[in-house]
């Protein structure tokens, strides 16, 4: 196992780690105090997935209403009341989004596009990514208030010392990379 250094910086901060995937996305979060090691901690608690032990990821799905606005995000999604609802009212289930992103031009991409579910007309990857995120920032924050003794005066003691992180996929080069910077950046922003 890999040792960790106490953490070298003159400020605390909060980082904040996005994995999202495409059937599956996670946040992961760590306390930087200058001087002490830095423990890595995950979100374990996301909306319709209460009742789960330990579950620390939710489901990269949601569905989005005939005016191109999201509705639903993540396991809420995975429930029958909403299924209903979305076949009554006519909403557009949309997984396998995050492969709309991807660079169409690597050697191993046996993916083609008819192969992906397709988006809802109106609808772009990097709005469905820029909402997605915006959830999973949304989850953290109210993990981290509820699970944590003093939640709303621990998170509040960062206030703008927050680093996020965001994967992507080997191969991602700095094209696919910066497209989902705007995106998370528009979820940070409207935090």
């Amino acid at each position: 196992m890999l040792d960790r250094q106490p953490y070298k910086g003159l400020s605390r901060k909060l980082v904040l780690a996005f994995d999202v995937g495409t059937t599956f996305s996670r946040v992961s979060y760590c306390t930087l105090d200058p001087g002490k090691v830095p423990k890595i901690q995950g979100v374990y608690r996301y909306p319709a997935q209460e009742q789960v032990g330990g579950d620390s990821k939710t489901p990269s799905i949601l569905y989005c209403d005939r005016n191109q606005h999201t509705r639903v995000i993540g396991a809420e999604a995975l429930q029958e009341n909403v299924i209903e609802k979305a076949e009554e009212e006519g909403w557009t289930k949309v997984e396998w989004w995050k492969m709309h992103l991807r660079s169409k031009h690597l050697n191993s991409s046996h993916i083609k596009d008819s192969d992906i579910p397709p988006l809802p007309a109106g609808v772009s990857a990097l709005q469905v990514l820029a909402d997605f995120m915006a959830y999973l920032y949304h989850c953290a924050r109210t993990y981290i208030t509820e699970s944590h003794a003093t939640g709303r005066d621990f998170l509040a003691s960062f206030s703008d010392s927050i680093d996020f992180v965001l994967s992507h996929p080997n191969g991602w080069e700095g094209s696919q990379q910066t497209q989902i910077q705007c995106p998370a950046a528009a979820c940070i922003w409207t935090r």
